[in-house]
Protein backbone atom coordinates (compact mmCIF):
# COMPACT_ATOMS: atom_id res chain seq x y z
CA UNK A 1 0.00 0.00 0.00
CA UNK A 2 1.50 3.48 -0.78
CA UNK A 3 2.08 5.55 1.93
CA UNK A 4 1.66 9.68 2.82
CA UNK A 5 4.16 11.59 1.42
CA UNK A 6 6.89 12.70 3.73
CA UNK A 7 5.86 15.87 6.12
CA UNK A 8 7.65 17.67 9.46
CA UNK A 9 3.92 17.47 11.34
CA UNK A 10 3.84 14.21 12.98
CA UNK A 11 2.21 13.80 15.38
CA UNK A 12 1.87 11.22 18.85
CA UNK A 13 -1.79 9.67 19.00
CA UNK A 14 -1.26 6.41 17.55
CA UNK A 15 1.70 5.54 19.89
CA UNK A 16 2.08 4.29 23.18
CA UNK A 17 2.61 6.01 26.62
CA UNK A 18 5.84 4.17 26.99
CA UNK A 19 6.65 4.80 22.90
CA UNK A 20 5.89 8.71 23.52
CA UNK A 21 9.12 8.40 26.43
CA UNK A 22 11.12 7.22 24.22
CA UNK A 23 10.21 9.93 22.13
CA UNK A 24 10.71 12.70 24.32
CA UNK A 25 14.28 10.81 25.42
CA UNK A 26 15.59 11.10 21.56
CA UNK A 27 14.38 14.97 21.57
CA UNK A 28 15.95 16.14 24.73
CA UNK A 29 19.30 13.77 23.40
CA UNK A 30 19.47 16.12 20.78
CA UNK A 31 20.63 18.96 23.16
CA UNK A 32 22.56 16.96 25.44
CA UNK A 33 25.67 18.98 26.62
CA UNK A 34 24.63 21.66 23.95
CA UNK A 35 25.31 25.56 24.59
CA UNK A 36 23.11 28.41 23.26
CA UNK A 37 24.85 30.33 20.74
CA UNK A 38 26.90 33.29 22.72
CA UNK A 39 27.51 34.91 19.02
CA UNK A 40 25.80 35.45 15.99
CA UNK A 41 22.87 32.39 15.55
CA UNK A 42 23.19 30.35 13.04
CA UNK A 43 20.52 28.31 11.49
CA UNK A 44 21.30 25.50 8.29
CA UNK A 45 19.46 23.75 6.17
CA UNK A 46 20.14 20.90 3.99
CA UNK A 47 17.70 20.10 0.99
CA UNK A 48 18.17 17.57 -1.77
CA UNK A 49 17.79 13.81 -3.20
CA UNK A 50 17.89 10.89 -0.91
CA UNK A 51 21.65 9.55 -1.13
CA UNK A 52 23.04 12.92 -2.27
CA UNK A 53 24.85 13.44 1.09
CA UNK A 54 22.86 15.51 3.24
CA UNK A 55 23.67 13.02 6.34
CA UNK A 56 27.19 12.54 5.87
CA UNK A 57 27.60 16.44 5.68
CA UNK A 58 25.83 17.18 8.54
CA UNK A 59 27.46 14.55 10.72
CA UNK A 60 31.13 16.34 9.45
CA UNK A 61 29.56 19.54 10.66
CA UNK A 62 28.57 18.83 14.00
CA UNK A 63 32.55 16.64 14.55
CA UNK A 64 33.45 20.78 13.36
CA UNK A 65 31.41 22.42 15.34
CA UNK A 66 30.19 20.56 18.77
CA UNK A 67 27.01 22.48 19.90
CA UNK A 68 25.45 22.69 16.53
CA UNK A 69 22.46 20.87 17.32
CA UNK A 70 21.66 17.86 14.68
CA UNK A 71 18.06 17.27 13.75
CA UNK A 72 18.84 14.80 11.21
CA UNK A 73 14.57 13.22 10.12
CA UNK A 74 16.69 9.85 9.78
CA UNK A 75 20.14 9.73 11.42
CA UNK A 76 19.56 10.89 15.01
CA UNK A 77 15.74 11.20 15.39
CA UNK A 78 14.30 7.81 13.55
CA UNK A 79 17.69 5.60 14.00
CA UNK A 80 17.99 6.34 17.52
CA UNK A 81 14.30 5.55 18.88
CA UNK A 82 14.67 2.00 20.38
CA UNK A 83 11.26 1.52 19.24
CA UNK A 84 12.23 1.43 15.33
CA UNK A 85 15.48 -0.59 15.63
CA UNK A 86 13.65 -3.55 17.45
CA UNK A 87 10.79 -3.36 14.87
CA UNK A 88 13.47 -2.83 12.27
CA UNK A 89 15.00 -6.19 13.01
CA UNK A 90 11.54 -8.23 13.66
CA UNK A 91 9.46 -6.53 11.23
CA UNK A 92 11.74 -5.14 8.75
CA UNK A 93 12.38 -1.87 7.13
CA UNK A 94 9.56 -0.90 5.66
CA UNK A 95 7.03 -1.72 8.59
CA UNK A 96 9.23 -0.09 10.81
CA UNK A 97 9.67 3.06 8.63
CA UNK A 98 6.07 2.73 8.88
CA UNK A 99 4.94 3.13 12.05
CA UNK A 100 7.58 5.28 13.56
CA UNK A 101 8.08 7.94 10.67
CA UNK A 102 5.70 9.88 12.83
CA UNK A 103 7.62 10.18 15.51
CA UNK A 104 10.42 10.85 13.60
CA UNK A 105 9.15 13.67 12.30
CA UNK A 106 7.50 15.26 15.15
CA UNK A 107 11.02 14.99 17.05
CA UNK A 108 12.53 16.84 13.67
CA UNK A 109 9.53 19.81 14.41
CA UNK A 110 10.04 19.80 18.18
CA UNK A 111 13.72 20.35 18.30
CA UNK A 112 13.60 23.30 15.27
CA UNK A 113 11.36 24.87 17.12
CA UNK A 114 13.49 24.87 20.80
CA UNK A 115 16.49 25.27 18.81
CA UNK A 116 14.52 28.70 17.40
CA UNK A 117 12.67 29.71 20.77
CA UNK A 118 16.05 29.01 22.69
CA UNK A 119 18.73 30.33 20.76
CA UNK A 120 20.65 27.57 19.99
CA UNK A 121 22.42 26.80 16.60
CA UNK A 122 21.01 24.18 14.54
CA UNK A 123 21.36 21.96 11.54
CA UNK A 124 18.10 20.97 10.13
CA UNK A 125 19.13 17.70 8.17
CA UNK A 126 15.92 17.38 5.31
CA UNK A 127 15.10 17.14 2.03
CA UNK A 128 13.66 20.69 2.48
CA UNK A 129 10.07 20.04 0.23
CA UNK A 130 8.50 20.25 3.28
CA UNK A 131 5.65 23.45 2.88
CA UNK A 132 7.18 24.36 6.55
CA UNK A 133 10.54 25.23 5.46
CA UNK A 134 10.02 28.53 4.30
CA UNK A 135 8.35 29.50 7.03
CA UNK A 136 11.15 28.16 9.62
CA UNK A 137 13.61 30.60 7.20
CA UNK A 138 11.36 33.50 7.69
CA UNK A 139 11.13 32.41 11.47
CA UNK A 140 14.80 32.22 12.32
CA UNK A 141 15.88 35.42 10.47
CA UNK A 142 13.03 36.90 12.16
CA UNK A 143 14.74 36.17 15.56
CA UNK A 144 18.11 37.03 14.34
CA UNK A 145 19.52 34.02 12.91
CA UNK A 146 21.91 33.95 9.73
CA UNK A 147 20.32 31.35 7.45
CA UNK A 148 22.32 29.33 4.97
CA UNK A 149 21.60 26.23 2.79
CA UNK A 150 23.42 23.12 1.40
CA UNK A 151 21.74 21.46 -1.48
CA UNK A 152 22.53 17.96 -2.57
CA UNK A 153 21.52 16.65 -5.51
CA UNK A 154 22.49 13.02 -7.68
CA UNK A 155 21.48 11.32 -10.18
CA UNK A 156 18.25 9.18 -9.46
CA UNK A 157 19.74 5.85 -9.85
CA UNK A 158 22.52 6.67 -8.02
CA UNK A 159 19.63 7.70 -5.08
CA UNK A 160 18.38 4.44 -4.79
CA UNK A 161 21.53 2.58 -5.04
CA UNK A 162 22.43 4.19 -1.69
CA UNK A 163 19.20 4.44 -0.38
CA UNK A 164 19.86 0.23 0.94
CA UNK A 165 20.71 0.21 4.21
CA UNK A 166 24.03 -1.82 4.03
CA UNK A 167 24.88 1.79 1.93
CA UNK A 168 24.47 4.14 4.91
CA UNK A 169 27.20 2.71 7.11
CA UNK A 170 30.29 4.29 6.51
CA UNK A 171 29.54 7.48 8.19
CA UNK A 172 27.45 6.28 11.62
CA UNK A 173 29.41 4.86 14.03
CA UNK A 174 28.16 1.62 15.92
CA UNK A 175 25.02 1.25 14.00
CA UNK A 176 24.56 -2.17 15.08
CA UNK A 177 23.03 -3.69 11.70
CA UNK A 178 20.01 -1.38 11.59
CA UNK A 179 19.72 1.84 9.80
CA UNK A 180 16.82 3.85 7.70
CA UNK A 181 14.89 2.63 4.88
CA UNK A 182 12.73 4.43 2.55
CA UNK A 183 9.98 3.31 0.13
CA UNK A 184 11.12 3.72 -3.42
CA UNK A 185 8.41 6.10 -4.22
CA UNK A 186 9.12 8.44 -2.08
CA UNK A 187 12.50 8.90 -3.77
CA UNK A 188 11.12 9.08 -7.48
CA UNK A 189 8.72 11.67 -6.15
CA UNK A 190 10.66 13.60 -4.18
CA UNK A 191 13.52 13.74 -6.92
CA UNK A 192 11.74 16.54 -9.15
CA UNK A 193 9.90 18.27 -6.37
CA UNK A 194 13.52 19.20 -4.62
CA UNK A 195 14.35 20.16 -8.46
CA UNK A 196 11.35 22.68 -8.94
CA UNK A 197 11.93 24.43 -5.13
CA UNK A 198 15.99 24.96 -5.87
CA UNK A 199 15.60 28.71 -6.98
CA UNK A 200 13.59 29.88 -4.38
CA UNK A 201 15.38 28.23 -2.03
CA UNK A 202 18.50 29.28 -3.35
CA UNK A 203 17.18 32.74 -2.88
CA UNK A 204 16.19 32.63 0.24
CA UNK A 205 18.78 32.50 2.48
CA UNK A 206 21.42 34.29 3.29
CA UNK A 207 24.12 32.11 1.97
CA UNK A 208 23.47 28.76 -0.32
CA UNK A 209 25.50 26.18 -2.11
CA UNK A 210 24.81 23.39 -3.74
CA UNK A 211 26.34 20.09 -4.42
CA UNK A 212 26.63 17.18 -7.18
CA UNK A 213 27.68 13.66 -5.86
CA UNK A 214 27.10 11.57 -8.92
CA UNK A 215 29.84 8.76 -7.89
CA UNK A 216 30.83 6.58 -4.99
CA UNK A 217 33.06 9.24 -3.66
CA UNK A 218 32.18 10.09 -0.19
CA UNK A 219 32.49 13.75 -0.79
CA UNK A 220 30.20 15.20 -3.40
CA UNK A 221 31.61 18.59 -5.49
CA UNK A 222 30.49 21.84 -4.55
CA UNK A 223 29.02 23.07 -7.86
CA UNK A 224 28.25 26.65 -7.13
CA UNK A 225 27.69 29.10 -4.08
CA UNK A 226 25.04 32.32 -4.31
CA UNK A 227 24.60 34.68 -1.59
CA UNK A 228 21.72 37.13 -1.38
CA UNK A 229 21.38 40.57 -0.97
CA UNK A 230 17.77 42.82 -0.17
CA UNK A 231 14.02 42.21 -0.96
CA UNK A 232 14.86 42.21 -4.65
CA UNK A 233 16.84 38.69 -5.00
CA UNK A 234 19.85 40.54 -5.81
CA UNK A 235 22.71 37.61 -5.88
CA UNK A 236 26.67 36.78 -5.95
CA UNK A 237 27.39 33.69 -7.42
CA UNK A 238 30.36 32.09 -7.54
CA UNK A 239 31.57 28.98 -9.30
CA UNK A 240 33.24 26.58 -7.59
CA UNK A 241 33.41 23.36 -9.80
CA UNK A 242 32.10 24.30 -13.73
CA UNK A 243 31.46 20.76 -14.55
CA UNK A 244 29.70 19.80 -11.44
CA UNK A 245 27.64 22.76 -12.09
CA UNK A 246 26.80 21.94 -15.66
CA UNK A 247 26.05 18.13 -14.23
CA UNK A 248 23.78 19.63 -11.36
CA UNK A 249 21.68 21.94 -14.50
CA UNK A 250 21.20 18.86 -16.11
CA UNK A 251 20.15 16.72 -13.56
CA UNK A 252 17.74 19.42 -12.66
CA UNK A 253 16.54 19.97 -15.86
CA UNK A 254 17.58 23.86 -16.04
CA UNK A 255 18.76 23.54 -19.54
CA UNK A 256 14.78 23.42 -20.48
CA UNK A 257 14.22 25.86 -17.67
CA UNK A 258 15.36 29.58 -19.25
CA UNK A 259 13.10 31.52 -17.39
CA UNK A 260 13.64 29.84 -14.04
CA UNK A 261 15.63 32.01 -11.38
CA UNK A 262 19.20 32.40 -11.24
CA UNK A 263 19.45 30.41 -14.46
CA UNK A 264 20.27 33.52 -16.77
CA UNK A 265 23.22 34.50 -13.92
CA UNK A 266 24.92 31.01 -13.88
CA UNK A 267 24.86 30.61 -18.13
CA UNK A 268 26.69 33.76 -17.50
CA UNK A 269 29.50 32.78 -15.70
CA UNK A 270 29.90 29.30 -17.24
CA UNK A 271 29.75 31.40 -20.73
CA UNK A 272 27.27 28.78 -22.18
Amino acid sequence: MRSKPLHMDGDLKDYTQEEILQIEAVLNSLFFRKEKSSKCKKAVFTGGHAGGGKSRFAYLLGKRYPNLVRIDVNDNCLWAIPGYQRDYIDNGPEAAYEKWRSASNYISRSATRKAIDEGYDFILVGTATSPHIMGLIKEAKSKGYTTEFHGFTAPLQKCLQRNHPDNRFSYLPDTGGVSFWLPEHHITDKHPLFNDRIPDLMTSFDRASMYWNPNDKKEPSRAFTCSVFGEDDNLRISIKNPSATLAFMKCVGWHKQPGAKIMPILLHHLHV
